[in-house]
C-alpha cells in the first residue's frame, strides 16, 4: 500500500479523513522531527526535537485513551 504524505505546511484538520484513515489501517507514519541546535552558555550545543503538530495531536489523544486504562492497573487503592 502507497503512504500518501501530506503537505507540511497544511490545516490538520483539512487532512483529517486522510490520517485517521492511515491510523485506522496502521500505515501512519509520523512526520521527521525537526532538529534545532540550543547553544549552551558553557559553549556545548543542545540538540533539541521538535514534533510535528499533528504528531504531538496524536500523540495527546493516545495518551488521553491509553492513561485510565494503565492507571487502572498501576494505581494502589489500599
Amino acid at each position: 500500500m502507497m503512504v500518501k504524505r501530506r503537505p507540511a505546511n497544511s490545516e490538520p484538520h483539512e487532512h483529517w479523513p486522510l490520517i485517521r484513515q492511515q491510523l485506522l489501517e496502521g500505515a501512519y507514519q509520523t512526520a521527521p522531527v525537526r532538529r534545532v541546535e540550543i547553544p549552551k552558555p558553557d559553549g556545548v550545543v543542545r540538540l533539541f526535537g521538535i514534533s510535528s503538530v499533528v504528531d504531538r495531536f496524536i500523540q495527546q489523544a493516545l495518551l488521553q485513551v491509553l492513561t485510565p486504562i494503565f492507571e487502572a492497573h498501576f494505581v494502589n487503592d489500599n
